[in-house]
């Protein structure tokens, strides 16, 4: 590239020896005139491409300098200014046609990108290519920055785990959609997702391995919609899917078949083998006459606890005046046979609760007999745990799932081979491994269950310690829940009393020993001092 050859009329002496040392080392050429005299000389003589002036530009003298420099040739001019107060000043110096004004301190970098813009070419209109070239230029950045910010939008609008869309994203296009079909008179569904018992994965496995199948389950669900549909995370375990076009019939039947589909899905076929059930309540504008987008929400979303309280895993249409007819079987004395109706509904859901709970313990009871152990141990374990319990001043239900629990507490070691359950030698380190992932085993059974669902911690953490060493989560102190504390208590003491394959049951004393000499450590003291009171009438110091 040519060197520009580059005049300073010099206004003050520190900034033309700057310039002139910037310049040089960027590779063009300076010259420097002390006053006006010698500029017109070199302007003659030395032929530059382009000219800097250096002026106060509030004063007389500055402006006319410009001017006379103006009058005698046509080249670049670059001003550099010092105090512009005014846009008077600055529409008074743009009138004498300059290139550029730079206001002290000079951006050095800048001033020689547009010297260099301007530079005096040797063939005609090199400087409108130039010119246009830099206009080119921006248009290609402002089209990238338009690019780039299109891109944060919609990462903006996506959940960060499923990539579905998030909640935000989700009431804008509802606000959308439901103006839209308002105003054409179009139908416009919406299906409120809740995976269920979705809190017992977090449990049993950990929230990092609940977010990888959230985000396969995300994955799922954009499969099972179409291009038209919109779905989003809404929170937590909670999906909404926007059906537009979609009347509430269309709707019921996407439930279903998302039910169906979600029913012979296998999550993380890799190693669990998770099978997920959800509940799901679909609404539908104008059907259910729903006066605005948050209006068609809140239908969703009580269909869908009506569908959590039938049980789950099932679709559920909001109903339309179901509330005011209720309201109207009330006021006209209808109160007795609701209440008998809530009753008679009561009795036979624990009818069915107690017929599946007889059905899991006998299978409890079989994997006990497997593990060696008696029935009257069994027995006295569940004995025990309700004296602790009642000791604790415990509400009655917390009592009654403490029972259950130390029933089912080893439900797990079904899944264990009888000859490592059964070992008289020391176990190896892979066999404890596997012994260890019981407590998992068993919540993963009992975790379709509902009415199991306050059960299910017991089970898992009743292998936990106190200090913080047990397993399967190294849970400590009031991390544990209070009743998988009990039954760690009582299973330890059941165990001791129990013949084993690799030694015969300790006595009574010989137990609560061990079980006083791990207060503190392995168990909850106040725990520990319960069961002493119980077991011996006295607590021992």
């Amino acid at each position: 590239m040519m060197k520009n050859k580059i005049l300073i009329i010099e206004g003050e002496k520190q900034t033309s020896l700057i310039l002139q040392d910037f310049l040089t080392e960027s590779g063009e050429e300076v010259l420097i005139s002390r006053n006006d005299a010698k500029a017109f000389k070199d302007l003659k003589q030395a032929k530059p491409d382009t000219i800097i002036v250096d002026v106060d530009i509030s004063k007389i003298k500055g402006y006319q300098r410009i001017l006379r420099i103006r009058k005698k040739c046509s080249l670049p001019i670059f001003v550099l200014a010092d105090n512009i107060s005014s846009p008077d000043e600055l529409r008074e110096i743009s009138n004498l046609k300059i290139n550029g004004i730079f206001e002290k301190p000079i951006d050095l970098d800048q001033l020689l990108a547009r010297i260099r813009l301007y530079r005096r070419a040797e063939e005609p209109g090199a400087l409108f290519a130039a010119i246009e070239k830099e206009t080119a230029d921006k248009l290609y950045l402002q089209k990238q920055l338009e690019t780039v910010n299109v891109h944060l939008k919609q990462i903006a609008a996506r959940d960060v785990l499923t990539n579905l869309y998030n909640k935000r994203y989700l009431e804008e296009r509802l606000l959308d959609e439901f103006g839209r079909a308002k105003r054409y008179l179009l139908p416009l569904s919406l299906a409120m997702i809740d995976l269920d018992f979705f809190k017992t994965i977090n449990e049993i496995y950990g929230h990092p391995y609940g977010d990888k199948i959230l985000k396969e389950f995300g994955v799922f669900l954009g499969k099972a919609t179409r291009v038209s549909d919109v779905s989003a995370r809404y929170g937590g375990e909670e999906f909404v899917v926007l059906l537009p076009n979609t009347p509430l019939a269309g709707a019921v039947k996407f439930g279903q078949n998302l039910s169906q589909s979600l029913s012979e899905k296998i999550f993380d076929k890799s190693a669990n083998n998770i099978k997920l059930k959800a509940s799901i309540g679909v609404s539908a504008y104008p059907e259910q006459e729903a006066v605005d987008e948050s209006a068609l929400l809140k239908q969703a979303d009580t269909a869908l606890c009506e569908a959590k309280r039938a049980g789950g895993n099932r679709c559920v249409a909001y109903r339309t005046g179901a509330e005011k007819e209720f309201r109207l079987l009330m006021g006209e004395g209808g109160e007795k046979e609701a209440d008998e109706i809530k009753e008679k509904i009561y009795q036979l859901a624990n009818r069915v609760n107690r017929a599946v709970t007889e059905a899991i313990c006998g299978f409890a009871k079989s994997v006990k007999a497997k593990d060696q152990y008696s029935s009257e141990r069994i027995e006295g374990a569940i004995a025990l745990v309700g004296l602790i319990a009642d000791d604790l001043k415990l509400p009655g239900e917390k009592r009654a799932q403490l029972e259950q629990a130390a029933l089912l507490h080893d439900l797990g070691k079904v899944g264990i081979e009888n000859r490592i359950l059964r070992k008289k030698g020391k176990l190896t380190k892979k066999e404890v491994d596997i012994i260890r992932r019981h407590p998992v085993i068993g919540a993963e059974i009992l975790r379709p269950i509902h009415f199991l669902k306050d059960v299910i911690a017991m089970v898992l953490y009743h292998h936990e310690r106190y200090d913080g060493t047990g397993y399967p989560s190294g849970l400590k102190k009031e991390e544990i829940p209070l009743e998988a504390r009990i039954i760690a208590v009582i299973d330890v003491y059941q165990a001791l009393r129990s013949d084993r394959p690799y030694r015969k049951a300790y006595s009574k004393k010989e137990a609560l020993d061990i079980i006083l000499e791990g207060s503190g450590t392995q168990f909850d003291p106040k725990i520990v001092k319960s069961l002493l009171k119980k077991e011996r009438g006295i607590v021992k110091p």
